[in-house]
């Protein structure tokens, strides 16, 4: 169906003297694969994979329609940019036969276009160890209506590409993710409902002398050691007991917000 969607955009655009351009989306597309498991062989598949996007390009411009006259009987040609292949410019007019062609910057379409670097979310890493794949959005998901920071988790769509590159005047091949959608995932304020059973739980732990102990071992457990970070982190997420006449508080400063800032090789540390 992904490949019909192309055909479709170009019905509802059909019209060129439109400024208006209308771009269909898949969305909540259920996950179809892992970015680790990806590779050759599954080159020109249509994937649905969670992501974090580890760097992101400022937004770039390119051709999408070359528009070329000719400079003795200004006829036109219109040439489609592919985003994979160079620019067949015309050599000459193919009305005349004589002129040379130039291109039209007033009359040719431009696209917004950034690449990002994408790799698996921390939660997802198999033993610690990601892999790095790049990933080309254009059009609206390049616009500045679109912000996509780096550091974002965010579910994505599209086709994964085998496809040629230069580098040192040597042809090579990379991975790329031709992205069809990308949505950042809000984690942070998701609403949890507690079950009956939830709230009998927390009640019997609240009762036990050694809570204080318990939440921070089991802060991070597959993290051994660094009692006092994991300490320092918890109390971080119950902040402060903020007072009712709380003069230190503005619209800058929030005194009583914790800050947690960690220098240098703790490991390291530990040893010495």
């Amino acid at each position: 169906m992904y490949r019909h969607i192309p055909l479709i955009e170009g019905e509802y655009n059909s019209n060129p003297f439109s400024k208006e351009y209308v771009s269909l989306k898949y969305v909540n597309v259920p996950e179809t694969v892992e970015l680790h498991n990806l590779d050759a062989t599954n080159n020109r598949e249509w994937i649905s994979c969670k992501a974090m996007v580890k760097n992101i390009t400022d937004i770039r411009v390119d051709l999408k329609l070359a528009v070329f006259e000719c400079v003795k009987c200004m006829s036109q040609t219109v040439v489609e940019v592919s985003r994979n292949k160079n620019m067949i410019v015309p050599s000459e007019c193919e009305n005349c036969k004589k002129g040379k062609m130039r291109i039209s910057k007033e009359i040719s379409e431009f696209k917004n276009f950034r690449i990002a670097k994408l790799e698996e979310p921390l939660e997802m890493r198999k033993g610690g160890v990601t892999r790095e794949f790049k990933g080309y959005m254009q059009d609206y998901l390049a616009s500045p209506y679109n912000n996509i920071k780096a550091g974002a988790v965010v579910d994505l769509t599209g086709e994964f590409l085998v496809e040629p590159y230069t580098k040192d005047e040597l042809e090579s091949y990379e991975f790329l993710i031709d992205i069809h959608n990308i949505t950042p995932i809000d984690d942070a304020f998701e609403d949890y409902l507690l079950t009956s059973a939830d709230k009998e739980m927390i009640i019997e732990l609240s009762k036990r002398q050694a809570i204080y102990e318990i939440l921070v071992n089991t802060l991070a457990p597959e993290v051994y050691g660094y009692e006092t970070v994991k300490e320092s982190l918890l109390l971080q997420l119950f902040e402060g007991a903020r007072p009712k006449d709380d003069v230190f508080k503005t619209d800058i400063i929030d005194r009583w917000t914790s800050h947690i800032l960690l220098i240098g090789d703790l490991e390291s540390e530990n040893h010495n």
